[in-house]
């Protein structure tokens, strides 16, 4: 009996309460996240009530905006990629190996031989 409460204790211990505190930390972020999205669009949609009676400025101005941020948001992303190696990606890298495996394991000459030589063998069996 005490081997087997030890036992559910320790699987508690060691599986169970940091796959909780896991879950609880992933529930946190997307709190954050969707406290985030509650304060955007409370912006946006106090900017909307504080427009004039055109919507089409309106619309225009938010736009505007929203572009300028999302143009940010790029720039910062593309300042961060790799300047080098990015030519190729994982999928060109390994296509050319395979070619230059198959360009030595089937070369012509290679394979030509070996057709002849079966060709030869089978002519002599006949």
């Amino acid at each position: 009996m005490a081997k087997a409460v030890a036992e559910g204790q320790q699987a508690l211990s060691k599986a169970l309460i940091p796959a909780l505190k896991k879950f609880i930390n992933g529930i946190e972020i997307a709190a954050g996240f969707f406290s985030t999205i509650e304060h955007e669009l409370m912006s946006f949609e106090n900017k909307a009530s504080n427009a004039d009676d055109d919507p089409k400025k309106c619309h225009y101005m938010v736009m505007k905006t929203e572009a300028k941020d999302m143009k940010a948001t790029c720039q910062t992303f593309y300042a961060v990629l790799p300047t080098e190696g990015t030519d190729q990606n994982y999928v060109d890298e390994w296509l050319k190996k395979q070619k230059k495996i198959i360009r030595v394991k089937c070369s012509v000459p290679g394979l030509a031989g070996k057709i002849v030589k079966a060709i030869s063998v089978q002519s002599f069996r006949v």
